[in-house]
Formats: C-alpha cells, sequence, structure tokens
C-alpha cells in the first residue's frame, strides 16, 4: 500500500465514502491521510488486510459504539471509542475488525520506513513502534486532524504547506508522546540569510503551490523540524506564515498601483479565486480588498 492505501482501505472495511490526500508533495511517500465512512458492515469481519510494515493510525470523528479488533486471531479489544479517541495498530499484527455500527474516522498510515525517518530527523531518536492506551483521547491529534477535513474534502484554498503542517503537527505528537523511542543524538541547524532567500524564493516560485515542507528540508539537506524552527528563527513566521503574508503585501500593492480587477489581483498571488483573496485580506487586514483599496 502506498499512493493508493485509502481506496485499499475502502476496500477492506467497505467504506461507502472515502477521500485522501497525500502528505507533502506529489512525489513524496510514506504518509497518507484518509477518512473513511461507513453506515456499518453488519455481522461480518472485515477481510484480511496484508502484512507489511505499516502503521494505521485512526482518529475517531464520531464515537463508535460496538466493535471488535482482533491481531493474529484474538481478541485484542471490544470496548466503546468515544469522539476524538486514537488507536494505532501495525499490519504486522495482521488485525481484523467487526463494525457493525456506522463510524466515521480519520486514519493516518505510516509506513515502519518513514516512521523511522520522520523520528530520527525530527526528535534525534530512533522509533521502533508505539504505545498507546486504545481508545485514549488527544485532543491535539484530534484538533490537528479535524482541521485537515476540509483538504481531504477537496478544498482548493488549503495549500500544501497547510496540510503539511497539520500532518506534521500530528505525527509530532504521535512520535513525541507514544513512540518507543531509542537513544537521542543533539544537533542544531542554522540557515543562513542566502539558504532563506532560496527558501522564500522556491515558496512563491510558479512552482510554490506543490513544494511541500519536505521538499524544502530536503532541499537544504536538514531535518524537517529543524528547517521550520530555522525558518521561524530568521523571519518570526512558519513557512505557511510568509506565505500568507507574501501574497497579501503583493495583493495590496498590486490594489495601489494598478487597475486590475480583483479577480485578477487573487490569480497573480496565488490565491485559489476572488472569495479566497477576500477571506485572507479580512483574516490579515481587518477589511476587504474594495474597501481597503476605496480608501487609500
Amino acid at each position: 500500500m502506498s499512493h493508493d492505501h485509502g481506496l485499499q482501505m475502502e476496500r477492506y472495511v467497505g467504506a461507502t465514502r472515502a477521500s485522501q490526500r497525500l502528505a507533502g508533495h506529489p512525489k513524496s511517500t510514506g504518509f497518507t491521510a484518509v477518512r473513511l465512512i461507513s453506515s456499518g458492515l453488519g455481522s461480518e469481519m472485515t477481510a484480511p488486510i496484508p502484512v507489511e510494515d505499516t502503521y494505521i493510525v485512526s482518529l475517531q470523528i464520531e464515537r463508535i459504539g460496538r466493535h471488535e479488533l482482533w491481531k493474529g486471531g484474538k481478541l485484542s479489544n471490544a470496548l466503546p471509542y468515544e469522539q476524538n479517541s486514537i488507536n494505532i495498530v501495525h499490519l504486522a499484527e495482521e488485525p481484523r475488525i467487526l463494525l457493525p455500527d456506522p463510524f466515521d474516522c480519520l486514519q493516518l498510515h505510516l509506513t515502519g520506513d518513514a516512521l523511522k525517518s520522520f523520528a530520527e530527523d525530527n526528535h534525534d531518536r530512533h522509533v521502533t513502534g508505539f504505545d498507546v492506551t486504545p481508545g485514549e483521547i488527544n485532543e491535539v491529534i484530534a484538533n490537528l486532524g479535524r482541521a485537515l477535513l476540509p483538504a481531504l474534502a477537496g478544498s482548493n484554498t488549503a495549500s500544501g504547506l497547510y496540510v503539511d503542517q497539520l500532518i506534521f503537527g500530528m505525527l509530532n505528537e504521535l512520535t513525541a508522546r507514544y513512540g518507543d523511542r531509542g537513544p537521542r543524538r543533539s544537533d542544531e541547524v542554522d540557515l543562513s540569510p542566502a539558504q532563506i532567500r532560496a527558501a522564500q524564493e522556491m515558496l512563491v516560485s510558479e512552482q510554490g503551490n506543490q513544494i511541500g515542507l519536505v521538499d524544502l528540508a530536503r532541499e537544504f539537506e536538514i531535518p524537517l523540524s529543524s528547517f521550520t524552527a530555522a525558518f521561524r528563527a530568521a523571519t518570526g513566521m512558519t513557512p505557511n506564515q510568509w506565505v500568507r503574508r507574501y501574497r497579501l503585501d503583493l495583493a495590496q500593492e498590486l490594489l495601489l498601483t494598478t487597475e486590475l480587477a480583483l479577480r485578477d489581483i487573487a490569480a497573480r498571488c496565488g490565491f485559489a479565486d476572488q472569495a479566497h483573496l477576500s477571506r485572507a485580506f479580512v483574516a490579515g487586514v481587518g477589511m476587504t480588498p474594495s474597501v481597503w483599496r476605496r480608501n487609500r
């Protein structure tokens, strides 16, 4: 499973509706987010899922009253899953599930290699798995996961950087709180002014909407969390915040110096449409672009 992991999970659990988005740049692999919704699977167990080194992290968007989780042919858990509760299953455990009631969950799928790389790059530790109590409520993961749902539903206003930061936050919480960790190593990374300028040029290039945090970190050959921290230290903002500020500044300049229509300004500044520009402008400036232009 990889890019089509969400479609395969839809088949295994019989979900009636599934939507997915791969974290980071389209070429990135290892992390997938998928929302699975179903009216219930009846009295039959799910089909066997192929054994592999992949973790399934499930966040319950709605409560599941009745279910049974079996691992390796033995009952593992039959307690209800409350709203905002999480569970983590390793596909090497040969899980099968009985889900007679409706369910709605957000899942993160991450390969063992991806987990290892993420933990070493961002926590300076080797993580070999997770230790979490099934059904534990985690508000951090719940809030980040719910913020991700519009992107999974196909919202064209959610940038790749925004999606990256949400999934990065979820993975960071998972590995920091639940990861089985080994020895820690320490190193700090700074970005030079030239590297910051290069990163900013990448973010606002024609390919900027296709560039994710993973790609920026790889470009400068530093851990993802180190890149984000160094960028914030140099600019006072995360990459996503900096892009929003850049687009607003450019929009203000065009509003002052040209007679371009708002839809054309939105297109030039990288907004999805005029409505997207207006929402961002109100959030960042406190008024609509039209009012701001008239007042200048």
